[in-house]
């Protein structure tokens, strides 16, 4: 295997990779190149993008040069006077008071969108550049602020020890400059076609793209020196499949709430017929061990946890972060492998200069392809599409009830019963799932909820609910869920488009249905999204100790 070649050369001799910069194209060009030599046809899919190069750039006062870096896609600017502290929380109050002037937040903001959001409110509050802190002691994440739509703010990033000085220099006079270009440009997905026997397709991808400033050897090198590695291990190999090994672009913008090339490519690829997608972001750093995420199929979870279990490699469920997202949101089986979890990142420093070859485990890496290339082998060997089996929708009965527990008490875990327990202890001598459990009981034996369950072979596999108000003419969404071993079937869309035609049946011209704004409830949002429901409004419900 080739791996540390292709990771020298991604890394040192190119560096970064970001949109619109020289490196990202020099990444195009070596992975076509990989791609041929390995003796594919290779096909480049453009999309245009938001990119963005940079200059010089300083933060600095009259005695003191503090390291900073620009943030991607800030503007250019050249600002001197004292900074202004801003607390997000009453930025509102700001407004009218910052012409032209250099703003500082201390505070950390950990949501990207967030921080994007307040950069162009300070922007048309008429602030002339921002300087945010990272969430690093060290160094500096470049892309903590990634706003391609500010037209004149300069935003300039450091680090907390960095910050530490700037609040003991406040009083002084600053001057901060950047050199920022803001344009449009043509990126690209680099695809390996390998020819099956089938039209049945597996997609296979990593990004190569980089945060400004960052030679992205953990995010994502690693992955892209993989891809190429697989590619030249399956080429001789028996599978009936065909696969696109997909080099993907513009990962690190994530405007559109995805990686922008694994967005671009399904897209454009959606009516093939896609089984699985495979995805490599961020392998290979000392610490950690490196895990498979199994999105929409339990099925393929449970192959490849008899596959990677003798190699310790765990498949666990589910996990949101790079170009398998889109392929996820749309119903199809996905595979991540990583090392990124809770305890890596907080030990390296992924976004920031940080993210070189220093932090790679050769050794590590050389180790878990051969396990990874051995166990998607095998996987693409058997038949990985579990057969499609007929949905019975039926009225729910009283004695249903004890399997509709068993689902709650399997999904049910966020919530505003769990945040009061964690908050305040045990509430009313029972534990936060008996309360939700007692809330669904009650809900569905009512006699104005119509309630209906969902069964496979006999086997109730999720359930749904729906109340109506016929003055109105609305129909309400209740609660409704499916048994974790029967998700990426469509159960869960089956059931609401069925709720949504009883509706309209019984004379409903609206439909509605509440859920949580928190992580967890991200999959129902989209489910009912998907089905075509709107955002309406947002709510706070606010608490206090007596």
């Amino acid at each position: 295997m080739e791996l540390k070649k292709h990771l020298d050369i991604l890394c040192n001799k190119i560096g970064e990779r970001h949109l619109g910069s020289k490196g990202e194209k020099e990444a195009q060009n070596y992975i076509e190149e990989q791609f041929k030599e390995i003796g594919y046809e290779v096909v480049k899919e453009n999309f245009t993008a938001p990119s963005w190069n940079y200059g010089k750039y300083f933060l600095k006062t009259e005695d003191i040069d503090f390291p900073c870096f620009p943030c991607f896609y800030s503007n250019s600017c050249d600002i001197k006077g004292q900074l202004v502290i801003i607390n997000p929380k009453y930025i509102e109050n700001y407004k009218g008071e910052l012409k032209d002037k250099i703003c500082i937040i201390f505070e950390e903001i950990g949501d990207v969108n967030q921080a994007n959001k307040i950069a162009k409110i300070l922007e048309d509050y008429g602030a002339g550049a921002l300087i945010i802190v990272s969430p690093y002691e060290n160094t500096y994440s470049t892309k903590i602020v990634r706003n391609p739509y500010l037209k004149k703010l300069g935003v300039m990033t450091v680090s907390k020890n960095t910050a530490r000085e700037i609040i003991k220099n406040i009083k002084n006079v600053f001057h901060i400059k950047i050199e920022g270009k803001n344009f449009v440009s043509k990126s690209y997905n680099i695809i390996a076609k390998y020819k099956g026997k089938t039209d049945k397709k597996i997609v296979i991808g990593a990004h190569y793209d980089t945060s400004p400033g960052c030679a992205g050897a953990w995010d994502n090198a690693t992955g892209v020196s993989i891809l190429i590695e697989l590619a030249r291990y399956l080429k001789d190999k028996n599978i009936k499949y065909s696969i696109d090994f997909v080099a993907f672009g513009g990962e690190e913008y994530g405007g559109l709430g995805y990686g922008m090339g694994g967005y671009k490519y399904f897209k454009m690829h959606k009516e093939e017929n896609i089984l699985l997608m495979v995805c490599f972001d961020s392998i290979g750093v000392y610490l950690g061990e490196v895990s498979c995420y199994v999105g929409k199929s339990n099925y393929i979870k449970g192959i490849l946890n008899d596959i990677l279990c003798k190699f310790n490699v765990d498949a666990k469920d589910y996990k949101m972060g790079s170009d398998n997202n889109i392929f996820n949101d749309n119903g199809i089986p996905n595979i991540w492998f990583t090392d990124w979890d809770e305890k890596t990142s907080k030990y390296y420093y992924i976004h920031s200069p940080f993210d070189n070859l220093d932090i790679i485990d050769i050794e590590k890496i050389n180790g878990i392809s051969k396990i990874i290339f051995d166990a998607l082998e095998k996987l693409l060997k058997i038949e990985i599409e579990r057969k499609k089996q007929e949905l019975e929708f039926v009225r729910m009965r009283k004695e249903d009830l004890k399997e509709i527990e068993k689902i709650v008490k399997k999904i049910w875990t966020m919530g505003v019963d769990k945040l009061r327990e964690e908050t305040y202890g045990l509430i009313g001598n029972k534990s936060w799932d008996e309360w939700v459990w007692k809330s669904v009981k009650e809900y569905l034996k009512d006699r104005n909820t119509k309630k209906f369950v969902t069964k496979i072979n006999g086997k109730i596999a999720g359930f749904c609910s729906y109340r109506i108000d016929r003055i109105k003419k609305i129909g309400t969404v209740g609660y409704n869920g499916v048994l974790p071993e029967y998700s990426g079937m469509g159960i869960g869309t089956f059931q609401i488009n069925k709720i949504l035609e009883l509706m309209k049946k019984e004379g409903m011209e609206i439909a509605e249905v509440l859920t949580g704004l928190n992580e967890g409830h991200t999959p129902a949002r989209r489910m009912y999204e998907k089905a075509g429901f709107k955002e309406f409004f947002k709510s706070v419900l606010y608490t206090k100790k007596l």
